[in-house]
């Protein structure tokens, strides 16, 4: 590349934030420094990057040789840079630049939008806070989506909350055992403890088993191995030494089936004297 057309990528990826805004994108994401966990403390103390650090990021590659930008040839076209410049001469020389300090890109400024494409495709930048890796230098943090997903999270506790302070006791003896947990013994405010915290840890979970339509006869099934009327081996569930399915949802189906009425009928009645 000639020192001419290299000056002129050059000049044109600096000049890039004087492009005005797109008002159609919409965001704010910021590239901050992955914070270190310590393992003896158990929690994070310190950066991946020591102050004053600066680090450049170019066009990274795949295996065969492919500039990976962000944006095919034909997306970049449709960028207002794109008339000054081609795709492969622009990003050849294109660079993010990050430090200790967190980067606020928005979405909006084309410069910013841009730098955002590019620094997905780099391997040291994970993008959200899920994808962080030992390798990872840096994490985009999208406050919106992450303000979504807490929004999301925190509607999904209160509704699982609501649905534990309808349950009686004694609802909430037997939902507690469709998370394998023993409950013979339990006082009330054990059980409710423990519920509540399947919810701060998984409310989605909670729900989805609540809601699940054979909950009912989960319950039965969970009930009948705690009190060692049937025996569970591996997944498959027996009673005595008959195989009454290969799976939960094969043994509720079994039991449920009309022409096994009468097992189930010795079975509940079975369970209701271990109770009594």
């Amino acid at each position: 590349m000639s020192n001419k057309i290299k000056g002129l990528a050059q000049e044109l990826s600096n000049s890039i934030d004087s492009i005005e805004a797109n008002p159609k994108r919409i965001g704010v994401v910021t590239i901050k420094p992955v914070k270190i966990y310590n393992r003896q403390e158990g929690n994070t103390h310190g950066v991946s990057v020591l102050p004053g650090a600066k680090h450049v990021y170019g066009c990274a590659a795949d295996r065969f040789g492919t500039m990976l930008t962000g944006f095919t040839v034909e997306e970049f076209e449709e960028l207002k840079v794109s008339k000054d410049i081609s795709y492969s001469i622009f990003f050849r020389d294109f660079k993010i630049i990050l430090t200790d300090m967190p980067v606020v890109l928005d979405l909006s400024r084309e410069s910013d939008y841009i730098r955002y494409k590019f620094a997905l495709m780099r391997p040291e930048i994970a993008n959200t806070p899920d994808d962080v890796t030992s390798a990872t230098k840096y994490v985009m943090f999208d406050e919106e989506a992450e303000a979504a997903k807490l929004t999301v999270k925190s509607d999904l506790k209160m509704d699982a909350y609501i649905l534990l302070s309808n349950m009686s006791f004694e609802d909430q003896l037997d939902f507690l055992k469709l998370f394998g947990i023993v409950t013979k013994g339990l006082s009330p405010t054990v059980v409710k403890a423990k519920l509540a915290l399947i919810i701060e840890t998984d409310g989605k979970t909670f729900l989805s088993r609540y809601n699940d339509k054979h909950r009912g006869e989960r319950i039965l099934v969970e009930s009948l191995v705690q009190a060692r009327i049937l025996e569970k081996r591996g997944t498959s569930f027996y009673y005595n030494e008959d195989l009454l399915g290969a799976t939960e949802d094969i043994t509720i189906q079994y039991l449920k089936s009309p022409k096994n009425n009468e097992l189930r009928i010795n079975l509940i009645t079975l369970l209701k004297s271990t109770q009594g």
